[in-house]
């Protein structure tokens, strides 16, 4: 299974959308820049495949599709 990395900063997506694109509960990573990173929080457990440009963003190893939110799109 190919991991996905898709950007987001012209408005704020539902909760339901982030859990649907990343495939569960959503854990949140704050940027250095501000922006948020949100991943599926029971990734590793499920065994989900390593997503390497989420990885690279975030600089610390994460498994699954990622979702970042810049700008406009940032959870509140």
């Amino acid at each position: 299974m190919e991991t996905k990395v898709k950007t987001i900063a012209d408005k704020e997506p539902t909760i339901e959308w982030c859990q649907d694109f990343v495939g569960g509960t959503v854990a949140m990573i704050t940027l250095m820049d501000g922006s948020q990173l949100l991943v599926n929080e029971d990734g590793t457990a499920l065994k989900l495949p390593h997503n390497d440009k989420a990885s690279q963003i975030a600089g610390q190893y994460l498994v699954g599709n990622a979702l970042v939110l810049r700008g406009d799109a940032r959870l509140t």
